[in-house]
Order: C-alpha cells, then sequence, then structure tokens
C-alpha cells in the first residue's frame, strides 16, 4: 500500500458537490459559505521510486559498463574465496567484461560513483520533502479545523437564533390568544 493510499484513508478530500443549507430561520445569521479547500499537494513517493528513472533525471548518461554489471560478476565468484582472491578475480573479470565492451573497467567504477552520489542527494532530499508535505498537510489541518470550528459557531448561532425565534412566537401568540379570549363568549363563539 502507497503512502498516498494510507493518506487517502486518513484525509478526508473537498468534493464538488455543494453544501446542504440550512433553511432560513428569521433573526438567524446566514451560514457562511465553504472555504474554497486547496488541493492537497502530491505525497511525495517515498517508497515506491525506481533507480532508473532517478538515476535519468539525476543526468547519469548510460554506461557501457554499469555498476550494476559489476555487482553481478561479483556475486557469481563463488564465497569461499578469499577478500584478497576474490578482489583480484573480480578486477580481471571485470577487465575482460570491459574488454568486450571496449571499456576501461573504471567505466563500472565511475558509474558506481555517480550513482552513489545522487543515490546520497535523494537520501538526503527525502527529510525535506516529507518535512515540506507535513508542513503543508498541517496547514491545511489548521485551515480545516478553523472552517469546522466556523460551522459549529454557525449551528450554535443559527440554534440560538431558533430559540430566539421560538419565543418571539410563542410570546406573539399569547398577545394574539388575549384578544381571541376578550372577543370569545364563553360558548366558545365570537360575538
Amino acid at each position: 500500500m502507497s503512502f498516498s493510499d494510507v493518506l487517502k484513508k486518513f484525509v478526508v478530500f473537498d468534493d464538488d458537490r455543494p453544501e446542504p443549507r440550512p433553511t432560513s430561520v428569521p433573526d438567524a445569521p446566514p451560514v457562511p459559505p465553504a472555504g474554497a479547500a486547496s488541493p492537497s499537494p502530491a505525497a511525495p513517493q517515498l517508497a515506491d521510486f525506481d533507480f532508473a528513472d532517478l538515476y535519468q533525471k539525476g543526468g547519469i548518461p548510460p554506461a557501457a559498463l554499469t555498476a550494476e554489471q559489476a555487482l553481478e560478476i561479483l556475486g557469481s565468484l563463488p564465497k569461499e574465496l578469499s577478500p584478497e582472491t576474490q578482489r583480484q578475480v573480480f578486477k580481471e573479470l571485470l577487465r575482460a567484461k570491459g574488454a568486450t565492451l571496449g571499456v576501461p573497467p573504471e567505466a563500472a567504477m565511475e558509474d558506481a560513483r555517480r550513482k552513489i552520489d545522487i543515490l546520497s542527494a535523494e537520501a538526503k532530499a527525502i527529510p525535506e520533502k516529507l518535512a515540506e508535505f507535513t508542513s503543508s498537510m498541517e496547514s491545511e489541518i489548521e485551515n480545516l479545523e478553523e472552517q469546522i470550528r466556523e460551522r459549529k459557531k454557525a449551528i450554535d448561532d443559527v440554534k440560538e437564533g431558533q430559540q430566539q425565534a421560538i419565543k418571539k412566537c410563542h410570546s406573539e401568540i399569547e398577545r394574539l390568544t388575549r384578544v381571541l379570549q376578550l372577543l370569545q363568549t364563553p360558548g366558545g363563539r365570537a360575538e
């Protein structure tokens, strides 16, 4: 599961549906419209990236003899060789491979250095990307929390206005009932 999939489970993203509006109550303040939510920045892909893409973006030219090919040669050597023997055999095999490709064995070493530089820069940038993303998300959360507080206040204001409207209605009912009481006969008919 990617970081963005996990994020979608915990963050509610606004869609284009209009918010329902409450019916108007006398003396009730209008409900403020929802602020346009800014689009959430894309979550950085921290675990699912392709080294080849990373190297290409880093400007590493394709090598005739790559560091990965050198690793394959190294992996094919018997494990029981002493480190010094392994080193000598590896150099000879790498030299032979380079000769068939028309490049010196140092090409694999240069490819490895370039890739290590790119990977080191990427590893350094990951915390910065995460901090930037986190800061942006926290800011958006604060904005959404403020909108929630505004909505709750609007609800409270409408409820208070509703209570005042109900009291006004009951007061007017009492006032008008007095007219009925004075004009009705004891039998229930107006004179």
